[in-house]
């Protein structure tokens, strides 16, 4: 196994669409193969074709496209997956399996199933089709080689079930639990071909993944009991085994299993993406992905590998080359991870504040100003200067989570500011005689700037004897409509001297009117 590329995969089920469940296993995959400058494969496992789900697939190719996640093998030039198990081979496999002796067949009808199950639960023996029960149903071990052949060659519905031995211990080492082993007597005989001729998911698994060349399988805690029958199966067919890696469960808020039942119970989506499903009960149910939220899709999988993976040391916010520099399978925990809505949201603020000034500007503020624009407004014909713009971009960063938020945060620098018609003064008397000392002053002609403005504010009010935070409340209704915002001076030089002035004016003259 140490000389042999590193090979990993994540093998989706097109039954639902992927959740960031699914997308933290399938990121653990790519940084432990690219760590050790491996491959990272995709293929579908479409076996369950009662709950096939049409666009399910699409949906996690494009949802690993657009966190970043490439597979080196799997997707075709057209975006299409290269590997569906409906699309392959697998029988010979099976009846191999059948003539050394791992494997059998049975013809036991769906009612005599429900005999089997009903007889086991009136004796409180929980059992399943194993070698015990086998005994008392239609197989290759209560017919004749004969009467197999005859059912057959007739046409007879059957399955091809594992042979799994008695009284033998099944151990395997995982990278997270250490060593596993369970009792082969509490086992059942799994089906490895249905009588759709349909291959089952078990026998499938192994086959692809030794025909693949994985060499590390990565996958949920869920998979763990499903192990020992794959370990059994590599064995029957004489294939050396992969590494297993059980990565812990995504817990939702409430510490259970993250699942798109309880997405209004959390307040948040599970999807990457946006999708919509058939629930339970038969609704049609839409709901909105991360992307849709607002997310940075660097965000989210920095966020996601933290969700079980522990990089060593306090660092969190981390670049994809960074997080395969540091990914190793043994610092993976082996108890659940809590999905932290507001932790992703600190994690989305900055990864936004880190984007390039000039993106956020052309993609997020300047398209919502220019839809929002009214003939009759005057204030938008301003013009700011690249600097004045930097400020503005730098100042809704600070301000927002997402990119939608930005403008909201700095629209009165757009926008003229609308009073309400029964606005009022928190502090009439310190904030008229301010702004009358500060409008007649020579700060109306000297440079406009932040410092010369803020000193002007703070020498009257000294020589008033006010507090300076007795006049802010006002003066900010007055810029800015009371949108919360960075100090007031530097708006002033940003808004400009005319502008300033005008909105100081226009609250004065609005709270006069409301006074009289």
């Amino acid at each position: 196994m140490n000389n042999r590329k590193i090979r990993t995969r994540i093998a989706p089920s097109p039954t639902g669409y992927a959740t960031v469940g699914n997308l933290r296993t399938a990121l653990f995959n790519y940084l432990f193969a690219k760590k050790h400058g491996g491959e990272f494969l995709i293929r579908i496992e479409d076996t369950d074709e009662t709950r096939f789900v049409d666009g399910a697939e699409k949906y996690i190719i494009d949802s690993l496209a657009w966190l970043g996640i490439k597979p080196d093998v799997g997707i075709k030039p057209d975006g299409t997956a290269e590997f569906r198990q409906s699309e392959r081979e697998y029988r010979s496999y099976a009846d191999l399996l059948v003539s050394n002796g791992h494997a059998y067949y049975a013809f036991d009808t769906s009612e005599e199933l429900d005999t089997m199950k009903k007889r086991a639960d009136a004796s409180g023996v929980k059992t399943g089709y194993n070698s015990i029960s086998r005994m008392n149903m239609k197989n290759s071990f209560t017919m004749s080689d004969e009467e197999v052949k005859s059912k057959i060659s007739s046409g007879d519905s059957f399955v091809i079930r594992f042979n799994t031995p008695r009284n033998k211990t099944i151990t395997f080492k995982d990278a997270v639990k250490g060593n596993v082993s369970f009792d082969s007597n509490n086992l059942d005989d799994k089906v490895l071909f249905k009588s759709s001729g349909m291959v089952a998911y078990h026998l499938a698994n192994v086959i692809d993944d030794h025909l693949m060349e994985i060499t590390h399988v990565i996958r949920g805690d869920e998979w763990v009991s499903s192990t020992p029958l794959h370990v059994m199966l590599y064995e029957a067919f004489g294939w050396d085994k992969p590494e297993f890696c059980h990565v812990p469960l995504v817990l939702g808020p409430d510490k259970k299993k993250l699942s798109k039942r309880k997405m209004k119970e959390y307040g948040f989506t599970v999807f990457p993406l946006a999708c919509s499903y058939v629930d339970d009960k038969g609704n049609n149910i839409s709901v909105p992905g991360f992307k849709d939220e607002g997310y940075e899709p660097d965000a989210l999988i920095n966020f996601l590998a933290l969700l079980g993976w522990n990089p060593g040391g306090t660092e969190e916010i981390m670049s994809m080359d960074r997080m395969i520099e540091l990914f190793e399978l043994d610092r993976i925990n082996n108890s659940g991870a809590m999905f932290d809505v507001d932790k992703l949201k600190n994690f989305n603020a900055h990864y936004l504040r880190s984007r390039n000034p000039d993106i956020l500007l052309s993609q997020y503020i300047l398209p919502t100003f220019k839809s929002n624009v009214i003939e009759e407004w005057k204030f938008v014909d301003k013009i700011y200067n690249e600097s004045e713009l930097n400020s503005i971009v730098e100042i809704a960063k600070e301000r927002s989570v997402f990119g939608k938020d930005l403008y909201s945060t700095v629209s009165y620098f757009f926008e003229p500011v609308v009073l309400k018609d029964d606005v009022v003064l928190k502090n009439n008397e310190e904030f008229s005689k301010v702004m009358e000392s500060l409008l007649g002053s020579d700060l109306t002609t000297k440079d406009w700037t932040a410092d010369f403005i803020k000193a002007d504010l703070e020498s009257f009010c000294e020589v008033f004897g006010f507090k300076m935070g007795k006049i802010l409340p006002d003066l900010r209704m007055a810029l800015t409509g009371g949108i919360p915002g960075p100090h007031l001076p530097e708006t002033m030089e940003i808004l400009g001297r005319e502008e300033s002035i005008n909105r100081i004016k226009n609250l004065i003259k609005k709270t006069e009117k409301v006074a009289g």
